[in-house]
């Protein structure tokens, strides 16, 4: 928008001055400048939009159709995180990924995006509470239990006594605040029932949080 704007302002600066017959070969010369860059910068955008719109499109349809379908594992995971960049990217919150670029999988798509949004939400409101800059890790391999997902934080952690509510339905430590505890509930069912799955939480006041889920390895689609 700013640069078509801007490329508005400097058009109708050229077509007065082409009407008024003081247009002079420099002039001409820099709108030819102003206008290769501003068409640049505006195709690049419109590119990153598309994207970014075919993302939510792919996301939302894998969400409502609830159907197995093959992935790109590390693929899928960054349009998640592009789905939800919303949330954090006024932040200093980072997110790092660390999954191999072969791993595919014929699984529930829609699935892992209420996993992983509920996840970085939680980790967003209860554990970087206060924290200015703080790294989420997400870390996946195939290991002989199974596939192994690392989800793990450096936020501010939890009691003990809470670790063991986490997966309660109704559990919030914000209620009276927007909570609802139903995030992590939903989390721990999907994982044992719709993907044959099992999930645990463990975390250290102070220290972050992790959580390790192991999914069975007959998801994954052979080269």
């Amino acid at each position: 928008m700013t640069s078509i704007s801007f490329m508005e302002e400097k058009l109708n600066e050229i077509s007065k001055k082409l009407d008024s017959g003081q247009l002079r070969k420099s002039d001409f010369d820099k709108f030819i400048s102003v206008a290769r860059e501003a068409t640049k910068s505006s195709m690049l955008n419109l590119h990153r939009a598309a994207e970014l719109i075919g993302t939510f499109k792919q996301v939302a349809a894998d969400q409502a159709s609830g159907q197995k379908r093959t992935i790109n594992f590390r693929e899928y995971i960054d349009e998640i995180l592009l789905s939800l960049r919303s949330k954090y990217k006024r932040t200093q919150h980072k997110i790092n990924i660390n999954c191999a670029d072969d791993l595919v999988l014929n699984t529930y798509p829609g699935v892992f995006m209420q996993i992983f949004s509920n996840l970085i939400i939680n980790t967003l409101i209860h554990g970087f509470e206060g924290v200015e800059a703080g790294n989420i890790d997400i870390g996946v391999e195939v290991a002989d239990e199974g596939i192994v997902i690392r989800y793990t934080d450096d936020g501010k952690g939890m009691s003990e006594a809470n670790v063991h509510k986490i997966f309660e339905p109704f559990f919030t430590t914000k209620r009276g605040a927007g909570g609802t505890g139903l995030g992590m509930s939903i989390v721990y069912n999907l994982v044992n029932t719709r993907l044959g799955g099992t999930i645990n939480c463990s975390s250290v006041e102070g220290q972050g949080t992790a959580f390790t889920i192991v999914l069975p390895k007959d998801t994954i689609v052979e080269e």
